[in-house]
């Protein structure tokens, strides 16, 4: 830890203690930027959320007393409405933070700065991030559905890592993998680790490999593997 926060010219702030990297704060608020907006869109999908909830929040973050344009044509779908929204907002979100960024900058340099972008920034930014997540935390994050999509996601992701790592593990322990793991990883294809990579190579192949699986594919695919195909 010590090694890392000097390479990173990160200031002790006490014993084994350090402030924060600048870039940290950019991570943050670019994180918020996505799923402030993201969080709310996919509990619309999931009739968790009604439109008009989401419309408040996306209208706080955009400066609009009301709707502009298309966004307020009730022929169109809520997320075609939404759509019409999230640029506007993120555009909003990322001038907002860069301005907070750049006032606060000698702060953070001097390990002083301890706020968010976002929240330091424009005041109806700042007023729609706080609505967005509370509203994600009443009503999304402890919604029996959303409960059941995570567990199950997690179950997916298990799925497929414990099947591809222990090919990737075979494959470097055994002197040939056996004919399950040999298909398993027939099914890279071109993503398949070489024999010749590191094991730590190979892994991180394989992390990769999944990680740009899209949500469909994946649980398809665990399914698949757990025997679980109709």
């Amino acid at each position: 830890m010590h090694e890392v926060a000097q390479k990173l010219g990160l200031l002790p702030t006490g014993i084994d203690q350090y402030c924060r990297h600048p870039l940290c704060f950019l991570l943050e608020a670019a994180d918020d930027i996505c799923y402030t907006i993201l969080d709310l869109e996919d509990a619309l999908e999931l009739n968790i959320l009604q439109y008009a909830d989401v419309e408040r929040v996306l209208l706080q973050l955009c400066g609009w007393e009301s709707p502009h344009d298309y966004a307020q044509d009730s022929s169109l779908s809520p997320r075609r409405r939404i759509s019409a929204f999230r640029g506007r907002a993120m555009e909003r979100m990322l001038a907002s933070a860069l301005h907070a960024f750049v006032s606060n900058n000698s702060a953070m340099l001097a390990g002083q700065y301890q706020g968010e972008l976002l929240l330091d920034g424009d005041a109806d930014v700042a007023a729609g991030v706080r609505a967005g997540k509370q509203l994600a935390y009443e009503k999304v994050f402890r919604n029996a559905r959303k409960s059941e999509l995570e567990i199950g996601a997690f179950s997916t992701i298990g799925t497929l890592l414990d099947v591809f790592c222990h090919a990737v593990y075979e494959q470097h322990s055994l002197p040939a993998p056996s004919f399950r793991y040999r298909r398993v990883l027939d099914l890279m294809a071109g993503n398949a680790p070489a024999t010749a990579q590191s094991p730590y190579a190979a892994y991180m192949r394989v992390l990769d490999y999944v990680a740009g699986m899209t949500d469909q594919y994946a649980t398809y695919l665990a399914h698949q593997i757990g025997g679980m195909a109709r």
